[in-house]
């Protein structure tokens, strides 16, 4: 079953190891409204150690997500896998957030029923993705976009040297190297 929210259920949970896993879809995503990501199907495997005073997560994130490509802005499913490791203080003092300044550290309500993970999930996803999200084989997907692709091959204006001939300025610079 797809997860809307990723919760941990921590009421009267005793000091061992634990091991969570949760499917995420479409339900996950729709809570970012904003958000660039609107569809995915990843599992999420959660293992928790918790101590007396500390808990440790970690979470491992498998499995696809579509995104808008760089080149034609069509949607593309794009595989992905990450891991995050949290550490959280169970203690009920109280912590200045602001001065925090480790995203990968939590301070845990010892009397908290469960520990939203959710943010935490969505930041492991987004953070997992590539920087430069263009297909394998730009234009020959059936998910490419072939009005924009036809629309910026219309405004090219130089020529990319694909067709087999060197441009004699650079054979000059390569002459350099030898």
């Amino acid at each position: 079953m797809e997860e809307a929210r990723i919760v941990l259920g921590i009421a009267g949970m005793k000091p061992g190891k634990y091991e969570y896993d949760f499917k995420i879809g479409k339900a996950y995503f729709e809570m970012y409204e904003y958000s660039s990501l609107k569809q995915g199907n990843l599992t999420l495997n959660v293992k928790v150690d918790r101590n007396v005073y500390t808990m440790s997560i970690n979470m491992e994130v498998k499995g696809s997500v579509n995104v808008e490509c760089d080149h034609c802005t069509g949607e593309m499913p794009l595989t992905i896998s990450g891991k995050l490791e949290i550490l959280g203080k169970i203690s009920n003092e109280e912590v200045d957030h602001g001065a925090m300044d480790d995203e990968d550290f939590m301070m845990i309500d010892p009397i908290a029923n469960e520990l939203d993970l959710s943010k935490h999930v969505y930041d492991l996803i987004y953070m997992s993705l590539p920087l430069k999200r263009v297909c394998e084989k730009p234009g020959d997907q059936e998910y490419c976009n072939q009005e924009i692709l036809k629309k910026l091959e219309s405004y090219k204006t130089y020529d990319d040297g694909l067709d087999g001939e060197s441009d004699p300025r650079w054979d000059k610079l390569k002459d350099l190297l030898n």
